[in-house]
């Protein structure tokens, strides 16, 4: 991602190609160095890594689409989750995957992936509202998993998936964040 802001946004070709080497060389080491940062970093507890799958997929599709290469296409299909997303965080980036497979690809399969992760979290799903609506996942940083999903409610409304509903609880979650439901 950080090349496509620097070739695209800064104009900086050359730096932007800088990061795009050394994406692909982290990108080789892990594949090839599968385990949790956590294993080999003191997370003294806290923010320990739950799996590399997500992050396999995530890294993969993002190389394929600076480049083109089928290789990378190919690798994040191996470690791409289907399943509904808990809720985008540090070390969840499930639902990410999903709406970028699906703008990559044009496949219509991954549709139903980003709509039963959404059909959790939109009201009448396994996700708990409070009462003045706020999709209220966890104790710890409730507004960061709202905020997270809503961002990625927008991606997903932006690439034609119910955008009117997807656009619609994207914001009644950031108004909430922003302070509109009072106190």
């Amino acid at each position: 991602a950080g090349y496509l802001v620097f070739k695209d946004i800064c104009g900086d070709a050359a730096y932007a190609d800088t990061l795009l080497e050394h994406a692909k060389t982290l990108w080789e080491f892990g594949i090839n160095n599968q385990g949790k940062y956590s294993q080999s970093v003191p997370a003294g507890g806290f923010y320990e890594s739950y799996n590399v799958t997500d992050e396999n997929c995530w890294g993969s599709l993002w190389l394929y689409k600076v480049t083109g290469e089928q290789k990378y296409l190919d690798e994040a299909k191996k470690w791409y989750d289907p399943a509904p997303d808990w809720g985008m965080s540090w070390d969840d980036v499930i639902i990410g995957n999903q709406v970028l497979m699906y703008n990559l690809t044009g496949d219509s399969q991954y549709i139903a992936n980003i709509e039963g992760t959404f059909n959790d979290w939109m009201p009448g799903g396994s996700v708990p509202y409070t009462p003045k609506g706020l999709a209220y996942r966890l104790q710890w940083g409730s507004l960061r998993y709202a905020s997270n999903m809503a961002a990625a409610a927008l991606l997903a409304a932006e690439s034609g998936v119910h955008p009117d509903e997807y656009r619609k609880w994207a914001q009644c979650q950031i108004q909430y964040a922003l302070g509109d439901g009072g106190r």
